[in-house]
């Protein structure tokens, strides 16, 4: 019956499901209790929002067509699969990575998309060719396991932003993970705690190093030289 708002899902296991147009989308919930299992299956949810209560197993399926995730209570195991999004992710529940990716695309009518709560991602990628701004909460911890990318493009380059300016978000990057980094201009974060996110100077990734950044790029004042001073002549 009508006036019950967006979809309220229960024990599903998944091969598709599609919604409609963004003008018309909907909002998917998981309700605290229920549970999606998505198998290989796939969800586009047509610029509608996913909110957790409950549980999302993604196994090697795919999440895509989405405005903006919110973890609440709930849990998120990401398999293999792909959560993919155009606008927020907010984690204040629990995300379990494993080997699934969480991408960041343009599209719903978002040019800027924020990410909320500390979460350890296995694949993370954002991808935009309009000057996307990706803003992180400030006092966060976003940690990368397997792979880091961010690319903008020439003219549009992605920002990557503080929820607040002169107050670091911080991003660990696994010494083991692969990264690829390509026109983003970044200020405000601290990636001290991981290894150095795009090594090399800035301008070798077609990108900016702006204020309050540590541990991204690399600069002639980054590298301390130690001079040998010979021995005693025998």
């Amino acid at each position: 019956p009508g006036g019950v708002p967006g979809w309220a899902l229960s024990v599903l296991f998944m091969t598709a499901l599609t919604f409609g147009s963004p003008a018309i989308a909907q909002s998917i919930t998981i309700s605290s209790g229920a549970r999606i299992s998505l198998g290989n299956g796939s969800i586009d949810a047509g610029c509608g929002d996913l909110l957790i209560s409950g549980v999302l197993a993604v196994n090697s399926g795919t999440a895509s067509g989405l405005r903006d995730v919110s973890i609440n209570s709930g849990t998120v195991s990401g398999g293999s699969g792909v959560i993919s999004l155009a606008g927020d992710c907010n984690n204040q529940g629990t995300f379990n990575a494993q080997g699934g990716k969480v991408e960041i695309v343009d599209g719903c009518g978002r040019a800027a998309s924020a990410l909320g709560g500390d979460s350890d991602f296995a694949r993370f990628t954002t991808l935009s060719s309009i000057g996307k701004i990706l803003r992180v909460a400030a006092g966060s911890t976003q940690s990368f396991s397997r792979r880091l990318t961010l690319e903008g493009a020439d003219g549009n380059l992605l920002l990557v932003r503080s929820s607040v300016v002169d107050s670091s978000a911080r991003f660990v990057l696994d010494p083991g993970a692969a990264q690829s980094i390509a026109f983003v201009n970044v200020r405000d974060n601290d990636a001290s705690g991981g290894a150095v996110i795009a090594p090399g100077p800035a301008v070798s990734f077609d990108s900016v190093r702006g204020a309050n950044v540590l541990n991204w790029f690399l600069r002639a004042v980054d590298v301390i030289q130690v001079n040998t001073l010979p021995g005693p002549a025998l």
